[in-house]
């Protein structure tokens, strides 16, 4: 199920969209917060961690299995902390805005990957 959800995520994304990307970045002072809530609020976050980490907790035992989850949330903080920030500066955000096309294009396309691999695992390594 998970590696279909990535698939449809990649999927969706590389499809075109007709959004104004000057009206999706606009700065405020809130930004963190509604991030923030965004992300702690999101089933479909949750989602998407549980299936993008399918493939490494089946192969993981021993004390790597505990370790794994305090690491995984330690990592998960730190990326989404450096992400409010990269998008929540004006100066960074612009470029972002600039290149977001390409931004978006790259995650779809590993997105795809990781979905076929996860699909390609259950079939054929199983």
């Amino acid at each position: 199920m998970g590696g279909l959800y990535l698939i449809y995520i990649g999927l969706s994304s590389l499809l075109p969209k007709k959004i104004n990307n000057e009206e999706l970045y606009e700065y405020d002072a809130s930004s963190f917060l509604k991030g923030l809530l965004t992300n702690l609020l999101n089933i479909k976050a949750l989602i998407f961690f549980v299936s993008l980490f399918t493939i490494i907790t089946d192969s993981l035992n021993g004390i790597w299995l505990f370790l794994y989850p305090l690491y995984f949330g330690v990592m998960t903080i730190a990326w989404f902390s450096f992400l409010s920030f990269i998008l929540t500066t004006p100066k960074l955000n612009s470029l972002f805005i600039k290149y977001d096309i390409y931004f978006e294009k790259i995650s779809s396309a590993f997105l795809l990957f990781i979905g076929l691999l996860i699909l390609f695992n259950i079939f054929y390594v199983n």
